[in-house]
Protein backbone atom coordinates (compact mmCIF):
# COMPACT_ATOMS: atom_id res chain seq x y z
CA UNK A 1 0.00 0.00 0.00
CA UNK A 2 1.43 3.75 -0.93
CA UNK A 3 2.54 5.16 2.27
CA UNK A 4 0.93 8.38 1.19
CA UNK A 5 -2.42 6.65 1.26
CA UNK A 6 -1.26 4.99 4.90
CA UNK A 7 -0.61 8.35 6.38
CA UNK A 8 -4.06 9.95 4.56
CA UNK A 9 -6.22 6.94 6.22
CA UNK A 10 -4.26 7.40 9.74
CA UNK A 11 -4.16 11.04 9.81
CA UNK A 12 -8.31 10.86 8.90
CA UNK A 13 -9.13 7.83 11.39
CA UNK A 14 -6.55 7.13 13.73
CA UNK A 15 -8.57 7.67 17.11
CA UNK A 16 -6.47 8.95 20.04
CA UNK A 17 -6.70 8.58 23.98
CA UNK A 18 -5.68 10.25 26.75
CA UNK A 19 -1.73 9.81 26.10
CA UNK A 20 -0.69 10.96 29.85
CA UNK A 21 -3.91 8.80 31.31
CA UNK A 22 -2.77 6.03 29.63
CA UNK A 23 -0.66 2.66 30.44
CA UNK A 24 2.66 2.50 28.46
CA UNK A 25 4.74 -0.76 29.07
CA UNK A 26 8.65 -0.27 27.87
CA UNK A 27 8.92 -2.77 25.13
CA UNK A 28 12.93 -2.60 24.23
CA UNK A 29 15.52 -3.70 26.72
CA UNK A 30 18.60 -1.45 27.78
CA UNK A 31 20.15 -2.01 24.04
CA UNK A 32 16.74 -0.44 22.53
CA UNK A 33 16.28 -3.93 20.90
CA UNK A 34 12.84 -4.87 20.74
CA UNK A 35 11.29 -7.67 23.06
CA UNK A 36 9.58 -9.75 21.09
CA UNK A 37 7.42 -11.54 23.49
CA UNK A 38 5.86 -8.86 25.47
CA UNK A 39 5.42 -6.71 22.08
CA UNK A 40 3.43 -10.01 20.76
CA UNK A 41 1.64 -9.65 23.82
CA UNK A 42 1.10 -5.90 24.09
CA UNK A 43 0.35 -5.11 20.56
CA UNK A 44 -0.81 -7.76 19.06
CA UNK A 45 -3.67 -9.19 21.26
CA UNK A 46 -6.46 -7.02 20.59
CA UNK A 47 -6.06 -6.99 16.67
CA UNK A 48 -6.19 -11.06 17.14
CA UNK A 49 -8.63 -11.25 19.81
CA UNK A 50 -11.15 -9.03 17.00
CA UNK A 51 -9.75 -11.43 13.73
CA UNK A 52 -7.48 -9.00 12.08
CA UNK A 53 -5.61 -10.52 9.39
CA UNK A 54 -3.64 -7.47 8.43
CA UNK A 55 -2.97 -3.91 9.85
CA UNK A 56 -1.67 -0.59 8.85
CA UNK A 57 1.21 0.75 9.98
CA UNK A 58 2.64 4.03 10.12
CA UNK A 59 6.33 5.36 10.65
CA UNK A 60 6.36 8.58 9.61
CA UNK A 61 4.31 10.17 7.01
CA UNK A 62 6.09 8.49 4.31
CA UNK A 63 7.28 4.91 5.48
CA UNK A 64 3.46 3.30 6.23
CA UNK A 65 2.05 0.32 4.55
CA UNK A 66 -0.32 -2.59 5.01
CA UNK A 67 1.21 -6.10 6.77
CA UNK A 68 -0.20 -9.34 7.90
CA UNK A 69 -0.90 -9.73 11.36
CA UNK A 70 2.23 -12.00 11.39
CA UNK A 71 4.51 -9.56 9.89
CA UNK A 72 4.09 -6.54 13.00
CA UNK A 73 6.37 -7.93 14.93
CA UNK A 74 9.23 -7.78 12.22
CA UNK A 75 8.12 -4.66 11.19
CA UNK A 76 8.08 -3.37 14.40
CA UNK A 77 11.64 -4.42 15.44
CA UNK A 78 12.82 -2.29 12.24
CA UNK A 79 11.73 0.81 13.44
CA UNK A 80 11.46 0.81 16.98
CA UNK A 81 13.46 3.87 18.62
CA UNK A 82 13.36 5.45 15.33
CA UNK A 83 10.07 7.36 14.99
CA UNK A 84 6.35 7.13 16.64
CA UNK A 85 4.89 4.14 15.16
CA UNK A 86 1.13 3.55 14.79
CA UNK A 87 -0.70 0.44 14.35
CA UNK A 88 -4.43 0.12 13.44
CA UNK A 89 -6.91 -2.53 12.04
CA UNK A 90 -8.37 -1.79 8.87
CA UNK A 91 -11.90 -0.91 10.35
CA UNK A 92 -10.08 1.40 12.58
CA UNK A 93 -11.29 0.49 15.79
CA UNK A 94 -8.24 -1.46 17.28
CA UNK A 95 -5.18 0.72 17.64
CA UNK A 96 -1.27 0.52 19.43
CA UNK A 97 1.18 2.88 19.12
CA UNK A 98 4.71 2.64 19.94
CA UNK A 99 6.70 5.72 21.27
CA UNK A 100 9.85 6.33 19.81
CA UNK A 101 11.51 5.65 23.30
CA UNK A 102 10.21 2.06 23.04
CA UNK A 103 7.11 2.30 25.15
CA UNK A 104 4.33 1.42 23.76
CA UNK A 105 0.11 1.05 24.52
CA UNK A 106 -2.74 -0.70 22.65
CA UNK A 107 -6.44 0.14 22.67
CA UNK A 108 -9.77 -0.96 20.91
CA UNK A 109 -13.05 0.94 20.60
CA UNK A 110 -16.57 -0.41 20.44
CA UNK A 111 -18.05 -1.03 16.96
Amino acid sequence: MNPRRVHKLMSSHFVTTDAAKAEWTNLVDEHGLLMESRAQVLLLDHFIERGAEEVLIEVQRKVGTRVLIDEVIPYVRGHVGRSNIRIANREFFVFAEVAINGVARSWQMTQ
